[in-house]
């Protein structure tokens, strides 16, 4: 049935040539000083206690969500609280790989999800301009109500690693507003904000809402400044991504890091699925089951990792899809190698000098597409004062 997973590496290749497009006409905006834009007023690491949309909602009660977002990726990692029913009897059967779990095990892990990308953030007002533009060209924009916005930036989501979307990429981004809680004074607080769907009903309502609000950092100051230009590295201040992609393979990952919260997300961005007539990776693994080919079902769930840690826990993974990884590093001392290339043409005073910095991670290689340090031996400093040996 599901078995093609020829990788279409020039279409991955392409994307993160376009991303990086993206994140360098970002920075040379933001240094400008006739720029109206700005980086996204959500950089950092948020869990969601509530989602709303039509008449179904959810809290942190049903769903642990940990959302990690730098100046340009993410990844976002979401736990259903009810796969606690059969974890600890799976750990206390020894199970240490997707082998040792039998059928129903394997659809509970199926329920969960994990996603990875690139967020592409503008002020509200400028989309907002078009849309009453829009309407105006169509006859339907006579409501003055719809010239302004309270809304504070827009957010297009491009996905290269999904749960959900396993035979096919979405086809188009996720979008959505953002909307930041005001301090009561004359700016906005960083701590609390809500999603709000790009799209509304027939009703005019916004298809979904949800409340994020930030993780606490190890030292409870979430004042995270753009940059960090001082020679000593405070770590639960730092933001910083990291990226891999093998076009011999397909393997892709994604590391995002913020102030001290870090999320991964790695495996098969993309591959072709023409024939399986599911929408999901959970109908996919419960037609296998019921079909007893548990060995299929394995295959698919093998093809994406994720969870969540915190960097001066030593990188230990506190929340992961494969549950037997929780309370490991991330990676140790050992296996990791940094460089940095002088001869790049790049320096400290580059605004993209971490574009020359690389991470070998056993036999995999790492770029830095983030960072708000200020150098590579910054980079390097905080790395050597959070691997685990």
């Amino acid at each position: 049935h599901y078995d093609d997973d020829k990788k279409e590496d020039d279409d991955d290749n392409s994307l993160w040539q376009i991303w990086k497009t993206w994140r360098n006409n970002a920075v040379q905006n933001n240094n400008s000083s006739t720029s109206s834009d700005a980086p996204p007023l959500v950089i950092g690491a948020w869990r969601r206690p509530l989602f709303y949309g039509g008449w179904e909602h959810s809290s942190d009660a049903t769903e642990h969500v940990f959302n990690v977002q730098t100046a340009n990726l993410f990844v976002d990692l979401r736990l259903p609280t009810g796969r606690q029913q059969y974890i600890p009897q799976q750990l206390a059967n020894g199970c240490q790989s997707l082998d040792d779990l039998p059928g129903p095990a394997l659809r509970l892990y199926a329920r969960q999800h994990c996603f990875a990308g690139y967020s592409k953030v503008q002020p509200a007002a400028k989309e907002w301009d078009k849309i009453v533009h829009l309407r105006n060209t169509n006859g339907k924009g006579s409501n003055t109500s719809m010239t302004t916005t309270s809304f504070d930036q827009v957010c297009a989501r491009h996905h290269v690693l999904d749960w959900n979307f396993v035979g096919t990429p979405r086809n188009r981004p996720n979008k959505w507003w953002i909307q930041v809680k005001k301090d009561g004074g004359n700016g906005t607080s960083s701590n609390v904000w809500k999603e709000w769907a790009y799209a509304t009903d027939e009703c005019g309502q916004h298809y979904y809402c949800e409340r994020w609000e930030r993780l606490p950092s190890s030292s409870e100051d979430d004042d995270s400044p753009t940059k960090i230009e001082t020679t000593s590295v405070t770590i639960d201040r730092v933001v910083l991504a990291l990226y891999h992609h093998n076009p011999t393979n397909g393997e892709t990952g994604i590391i995002v890091v913020a102030h001290d919260h870090f999320n991964y997300c790695r495996g098969k961005s993309t591959f072709k699925n023409e024939t399986a007539p599911f929408s999901s990776l959970a109908e996919i693994v419960d037609d296998c089951v019921a079909r007893g080919d548990l060995t299929t079902a394995r295959k698919w769930l093998g093809r994406l990792q994720g969870g969540h840690g915190r960097v001066q826990a030593g990188w230990k993974i506190d929340a992961a899809v494969e549950f037997w990884k929780q309370g490991t590093p991330l990676w140790v001392r050992e296996d990791v190698k940094f460089a940095a290339n002088t001869d790049s043409g790049g320096d400290d005073k580059d605004s993209l000098w971490f574009e020359s910095c690389t991470l070998k991670w056993k036999t995999e290689t790492w770029h830095v597409f983030d960072c708000n340090l200020a150098s590579a031996a910054q980079l390097e400093q905080f790395l050597e004062q959070t691997w685990p040996n």
